[in-house]
């Protein structure tokens, strides 16, 4: 974990200040007592900066001398108009992260205050307060970035840049969190986007495996992982995931004899007829409750007991894991979720043609953030690579169109309001405040959502085509979708190194060209081993 210190780029919006615009300079971050440059806030004053970027952490302000300890309020938001809002209003809060407080500062001081995240800061002054630096003091993973695309469409290498940097800024602690304001927790389903995001960019994570001993740690059986029998689920998911790319053995031997009685304990919410009774259905937040759920989550657990079969195999244990994916079938028509339906397409339980349909149905509407890559993935197995880069690029597009640096805890494309990074204009919705649903109404809405970065695997196992056949990377197949691009390039990491691709659209054909280092057996198509 490194502090990195960001100088802000912009004063939003200030009152009672003078020379606000030192803070926007990098200073010599050491107090002193000789001539000092400084911005005041006068008393009764405020000052709004913008950090231009998601931060994790607090600021670090240095201040000049004062005739005592002067009152402040600090205020942390993820938009403009979050700032400005008071605890209670539009749900703004304090929960997981303290980020509305008053303190005082003292003369001559260098002190580190707050640690949330935020992209913007305001300063209320009761008395006047003399500031030489006012810079966010931003934690981060030193982490060992040997993943990267890019292609010919500009849009789409912000969309990937954007996706990684907000799942990095969640590589927290340890551990993945699932959101740096708000979420601050480990959420063994919402993992698995980033999990996938993280195999395609760094490789083995060390944070992963943390993930997946803390779930079992804190979840002795017969507890369901966070309280949810589709994470217990999802939890599988992610062992077997993990495992077929890092063939890190010692942790799969470490959780056998959990995942043994985990599904043994599944067998029992699974009637002879395929009927699932579990005590919770769950899916995804927009289609939490609705009709479409419980298939969905049937979707989900046959990839479970799938891959449940093959750990079996691999750790030569007996589980119930083939007879219940035997007993598992379609219970039904997916009616309106497409977040449901490319679970059991991607299942095997529903037919392509009425994935299709039904996938391509309103456009880009009614994609969410957490599922976006199995809704992306299952629309281009069905032969709409070019629909499925479209929708990405509507859909991630419309945040970066409001302001976003970072991808949100949800979003919908109905959503109206005016940028996050200004305040809305006499008539204007707040996209930010007005909007958000269950967990997420309002400012509690978290815009820096490691789940939501969903398009760098699409991107990555789609578009450049990288398909795992052997436990650790030891064989790979490459076929692309360019899903209408041009040209496409990056490189994957894997335990023997980067594997570099390059895809370029010659008329008809789709040149190819791949730079793999030793270790690895590069072969023609094959079922891959990763979701």
């Amino acid at each position: 974990m490194k502090i990195y210190n960001v100088v802000p780029e912009r004063i939003v919006a200030s009152s009672g200040v003078e020379n606000g615009e030192r803070l926007l300079r990098p200073a010599v971050l050491q107090i002193g007592i000789g001539q000092e440059e400084t911005a005041n806030i006068l008393p009764r004053g405020y000052l709004i900066l913008d950090y231009g970027r998601e931060i994790v952490g607090g600021v670090r302000l240095l201040s000049y001398f004062s005739e005592r300890a002067v009152p402040v309020r600090l205020r942390f938001g993820e938009s403009v108009a979050e700032v400005c809002a008071e605890i209670g209003e539009k749900n703004a809060t304090n929960d997981h992260a303290l980020r509305d407080f008053r303190l005082e500062i003292p003369q001559l001081s260098d002190g580190v205050y707050g640690d949330t995240g935020f992209r913007f800061l305001r300063i209320d002054a009761e008395e006047k307060i003399s500031l030489t630096a006012a810079v966010a003091a931003d934690k981060r993973c030193d982490l060992p970035v040997t993943g990267s695309f890019s292609c010919n469409d500009g849009r789409v290498n912000e969309i990937y840049r954007t996706a990684r940097e907000t799942l990095f800024c969640c590589v927290q602690n340890g551990y993945i969190w699932d959101g740096v304001k708000r979420d601050r927790l480990v959420w063994i389903g919402d993992l698995h986007p980033e999990l996938m995001g993280l195999l395609a960019t760094v490789g083995d994570c060390e944070n992963v495996a943390n993930c997946l001993r803390l779930a079992v740690r804190q979840t002795p059986l017969p507890g369901w992982i966070n309280g949810i029998p589709a994470y217990s689920l999802w939890w599988i998911v992610d062992l077997h995931d993990y495992y077929a790319h890092t063939g890190n053995r010692a942790l799969l031997e470490e959780l056998s004899g959990y995942f043994s009685r985990l599904t043994e304990q599944i067998d029992l919410f699974v009637k002879e007829d395929g009927e699932t009774v579990f005590p919770y259905n769950f899916l995804d937040w927009p289609t939490h409750g609705r009709e479409d759920e419980i298939l969905g989550q049937t979707g989900i657990l046959s990839l479970a007991m799938e891959k449940a079969v093959r750990l079996s195999e691999i750790l030569k244990v007996n589980t119930p894991a083939g007879g219940i994916l035997a007993r598992i079938r379609s219970r039904g028509q997916v009616k309106s979720s497409k977040q449901a339906e490319a679970m059991c397409f991607l299942a095997g339980l529903s037919p392509r043609e009425e994935t299709e349909s039904l996938l391509l149905r309103y456009g880009a509407r009614g994609i969410s953030t957490f599922m976006s890559y199995y809704i992306l993935r299952s629309l281009a197995e069905c032969g709409r690579g070019k629909e499925a880069l479209g929708f990405m690029k509507e859909y991630y597009g419309g945040m970066l169109d409001v302001g976003a640096r970072t991808f949100w805890e949800d979003f919908s494309l109905d959503w109206k309001g005016g940028r996050i990074d200004c305040f809305p204009e006499e008539g204007e919705g707040d996209i930010h405040g007005d909007f958000g649903a269950h967990c997420y109404v309002g400012f509690r809405h978290s815009l820096c959502h490691g789940w939501s970065c969903g398009p760098i695997p699409f991107l990555m196992y789609t578009v450049l085509g990288i398909k795992i056949l052997d436990v650790g990377c030891r064989k790979i197949a490459v076929s692309p979708d360019l899903c209408g691009l041009e040209r496409a390039e990056g490189s994957y990491p894997t335990p023997f190194g980067p594997l570099h691709i390059s895809h370029e659209r010659r008329g008809e054909e789709v040149v190819t060209k791949i730079d793999a280092p030793e270790g690895i057996e590069i072969v023609g198509g094959g079922k891959t081993l990763l979701s």
